[in-house]
């Protein structure tokens, strides 16, 4: 079994945000059109980035996706933990694992040698939760790693 995360926040589908993209790039297509000299060239192109970015996420869709990465990734012989855009991945072998503390809002894990590592988990959905301790205690149990 491998369970996969994505921690980058899914927006939902907002009206207000489509409204504003297209009012955006209506705007900058008007002045095009029109060869209106009230705006420079290069602030229509940052009006229409900025019409393209806000439509996007008002159907729901995350630009930053396509430059950040926030994950858990836990298959048979690896853990990968990237818990922010903006943080380091780390990734540990089960092989080096010792223990699992499974613990109220975190789960720490123990190695044979080197620092505990804590993954906190405390701003993921409750479903999402019960499939991480699933998933970590199934995982410690295929590997025999003591559970705490």
């Amino acid at each position: 079994m491998v369970l996969h995360i994505d921690l980058i926040r899914k927006f939902p589908r907002n009206i207000f945000r489509i409204a504003m993209g297209s009012l955006l790039l209506a705007a900058v297509a008007y002045f095009i059109i029109r060869k209106e000299a009230f705006f420079s060239s290069t602030q229509l192109i940052i009006f229409g980035i900025a019409g393209v970015y806000y439509l996007a996420m008002g159907f729901g869709f995350n630009p930053l996706t396509f430059w950040a990465k926030a994950y858990i990734h836990i298959d048979s012989t690896i853990v990968k933990i990237k818990a922010s855009m903006f943080a380091k991945a780390e990734q540990f072998q089960w092989s080096n694992i010792k223990e699992v503390q499974i613990k109220v809002t975190s789960i720490r894990f123990l190695f044979n040698q080197g620092e505990p590592h804590e993954m906190d988990y405390q701003k993921l959905d409750d479903d999402l939760i019960s499939q991480l301790k699933e998933s970590v205690i199934s995982f410690c149990k295929e590997k025999d790693i003591k559970l705490g």
